[in-house]
């Protein structure tokens, strides 16, 4: 019988011992490569790309912003580009040892010696303490050899950490981490095991540790920024000095060269360079354009890899947008718009100028205004301080009280009072409203704002900020009973007086009755005759024979209700409940514009269908797109659908001129032309109830002229008026100075008559 010898056996053993044992290595090594290849490749392969590459960024020029002069054609920059130089080091390049002579090279050209009078001297008294006065030129030439030297990152940032992980971070004691304020901080030169301690990282901060784990690792100093907003010619003596390791980035800082001219209009960029209201914030993406990149390849020790692929992604510029604003009529209203506000003490004011022909704005002015170029200077406040006393009486008992009396006030002993619901500051008749801060329910600081707004100067309250227009809706109401067939010019109204309605007001208890404002009736008026007097209850007759129905239609038509399309952010389109929810008084009270909200945007497109014969436009802010290259697109001009016949159009006007020449609006009319116009005063309300009386009303005036063929139209609105509560008072004589100025100089329109 054959067998195996004892030695056999032996080596048998051995050989399955070895085979084994290579094969358990070899699925160690096979798993181990499955395990960096397959499971963690995306991590492992954004780690080898961030050490063996480095990147700058080759910014993209942001578009211009032009506005236009129409008579002309010529080109006036409200936004343009600044072009400075960012001079920075890539320490990795510089010989150690070197950099205090490199610094000697470039220091004439960074450091800027401080003016005489703000320069820091020695206390020379003789009781006062020796002071060591700091060399400012020294400081900054240590801080730059200082950043030459480091070589390697000691610093990299957690941020969005809430303050239950931050506490646990602390008391972890993680080598090399540490918490600084509301951030977590990392040295990666100080650790020693990072997948242990990304591990325990991304545990406490519920994070990926793919995210975690590249931030531990040591990494060169590739970039150190030196001095920014560099000059060219000073960045052109710098490059001159052909030093290895320094170099220089184009930054382009947006400018406003017009200052505050249209700035609610334009808008501007906010510390991330980002655009922010206006058409800055509306066109971000097509202003900005796309950064480029250059990135090269480096070997282990952070040089460049001079035969390594060096990829380039060129900087896409951004378009240029050229405005249909008109500079000399912005101009214009925004001066005229300063004048009333100011003399009113009112809170603020807003004028649009529109084309009735095309929807073009041509001016759109809110005041108080702000500067883009240093808009930070909104939030600038005065702290106001609280006083307070004690009071004694004696009660009727004979038994003393007291009672501690508390106010706030400013250090020029302004004490602060409550008007309508707001509390104010008022300081040479303007109101400045309070904000308060509060802590566990208590105020604690009060506040008003140097500008009297705050940042509410940013905001483009012509779309934003809907209102109830008032009388100066009538004529849209008009427009569309005319249209409807329910009345023509010479119609005459069956109320003389005051109207009672079969509906009682839920607060009173009493019948509801319509009535003219300040009580003026002329008898049974024409359908002129009303406008002409703007006559509360003739507009009643008027909404009833529309009603609801036909009514809410025409509302519709005109655009209310919905955007205007207008292309700035944020337009809010303001409130008109469907028909079927108005009662009998909301029916009547919309007919002179009480009721319903409206946005400067729709009013401004409402009376250009009434001066062009009918037609509804598109407004729109931008004339014309320039691409980098030099394409311009050019905006054409959106009918959005008919509302009115031609010859509706025609009646309507020559009622407005009849307000303007025989009616309430005479104020706004100028010698020698037809001037179609319409003034409105509506209300503001407090918890509900409408206030009446000066400093409560929003005063307005609309119109257009020549009225046989409208160059423009016009809105006014004054928010708040202190010295009179009327649109005639307030709105109709800005109207009628921006009209004259308009006819006469800029379009330079012969008088009619």
């Amino acid at each position: 019988m054959y067998s195996h010898s004892p030695r056999s056996r032996r080596e048998f053993n051995r050989f399955q011992l070895l085979f084994y044992a290579a094969l358990f290595f070899f699925a160690v090594i096979v798993g181990k490569l499955a395990w960096l290849q397959i499971i963690h490749a995306e991590e492992y392969r954004a780690l080898a790309d961030e050490q063996n590459s480095r990147g700058v960024v080759l910014p993209a020029r942001r578009g211009n912003i032009f506005a236009k002069d129409h008579r002309t054609g010529e080109l006036f920059p409200l936004a343009q580009n600044s072009t400075t130089y960012t001079i920075f080091a890539d320490p990795a390049l510089i010989v150690g040892g070197t950099e205090a002579a490199v610094v000697e090279q470039i220091l004439p050209f960074l450091f800027v010696e401080l003016p005489e009078e703000i320069a820091p001297v020695a206390e020379d008294s003789e009781n006062a303490e020796p002071v060591a006065v700091v060399d400012p030129r020294t400081e900054f030439k240590n801080k730059l050899i200082e950043q030459l030297a480091t070589k390697e990152v000691v610093r990299r940032e957690i941020h969005s950490v809430s303050p239950e992980e931050l506490q646990i971070v602390a008391d972890s004691h993680l080598p090399g981490v540490a918490v600084a304020g509301e951030i977590v901080t990392i040295n990666p030169n100080l650790i020693v095991d990072p997948e242990t301690i990304a591990t325990q990282l991304a545990t406490i901060l519920d994070s990926n540790y793919t995210d975690i784990y590249p931030l531990l690792l040591p990494r060169k100093v590739r970039y150190s920024r030196l001095a920014t907003r560099v000059v060219p010619s000073v960045r052109d003596e710098i490059v001159a000095l052909d030093i290895r390791g320094i170099g220089s980035i184009a930054e382009y800082r947006r400018v406003y060269p017009e200052n505050s001219l249209a700035a609610q209009v334009i808008g501007f960029l906010d510390h991330d360079e980002h655009g922010v209201y206006g058409v800055e914030g509306a066109f971000d993406s097509k202003l900005s354009g796309k950064n480029g990149l250059r990135q090269t390849q480096q070997d282990p020790f952070g040089r460049q890899i001079t035969v390594g692929e060096v990829s380039i992604e060129t900087a896409e510029d951004g378009d240029s947008l050229v405005l249909t604003i008109d500079r000399s009529i912005q101009s214009i209203v925004e001066e005229e718009l300063a004048k009333v506000v100011d003399f009113q003490r009112a809170d603020s004011g807003q004028v649009i100028v529109m084309d009735p022909a095309t929807g073009a704005i041509l001016a759109l002015a809110h005041y108080p205004s702000f500067d883009p170029n240093n808009y930070g200077a909104v939030y600038s406040t005065e702290e106001l301080i609280q006083k307070e006393r004690t009071r004694k009486w004696v009660d009727d008992a004979g038994v003393v009280q007291e009672a501690v009396d508390k106010w706030w006030e400013t250090e020029d002993e302004i004490v602060a009072a409550e008007e309508w619901g707001v509390e104010y500051i008022v300081r040479h008749g303007y109101r400045y409203p309070t904000f308060t801060e509060y802590l566990d329910g208590e105020p604690i600081r009060k506040s008003i704002y140097d500008n009297r707004l705050g940042e509410g100067v940013f905001a483009l309250k012509a779309a934003t900020e809907p209102y109830e227009p008032g009388s100066v809706f009538k004529p849209i109401v008009m427009a569309a009973a005319l249209d409807a067939g329910e009345v023509t010019p010479l119609t005459r109204s069956p109320y003389s007086g005051p109207v009672p309605l079969d509906e009682v007001n839920y607060r009173t208890k009493k019948p509801i009755v319509i009535k003219n404002a300040q009580g003026k009736y002329h008898g049974r008026e024409t359908m002129s005759e009303v406008i002409a007097h703007s006559s509360n209850i003739g507009m009643t007759f008027v909404a009833q024979s529309l009603g609801r129905a036909t009514f809410y239609d025409y509302l519709r038509k005109f655009g209310f209700g919905e955007r205007s399309e207008v292309e700035f952010e944020g337009e809010d389109t303001g409130m008109i409940e469907n028909y079927t929810k108005w009662s009998e008084s909301e029916l009547v009270t919309k007919g002179f514009g009480q009721g319903l909200t409206v946005n400067l945007f729709q009013m401004a497109a409402g009376y250009s269908a009434l001066a062009n014969g009918g037609l509804l436009m598109k407004p729109f802010i931008v004339d014309e797109e320039i691409s980098p290259s030099g394409i311009r697109t050019k905006t054409d001009p959106e009918v959005i659908r008919r509302v009115i016949d031609e010859d509706v159009s025609r009646e309507i006007s020559e009622i407005l001129v009849n307000s303007v020449r025989n009616g309430y609006a005479k104020v706004g009319g100028v010698e020698g032309y037809f001037v179609a116009g319409k003034t409105g005063t509506s209300q503001t309300y407090l918890r509900g109830r409408a206030l009446s009386s000066v400093g409560t009303t929003l005063a307005s005036f609309g119109g257009y002229a020549p009225a046989t063929d409208p160059r423009f139209i016009l809105l006014v609105k004054v928010d708040r008026p202190r010295v009179s509560e009327w649109g005639a008072a307030v709105a109709a004589p800005i109207f009628q100075k921006i009209a004259e100025n308009l006819l006469t100089n800029y379009f330079a329109i012969p008088p009619s008559e």
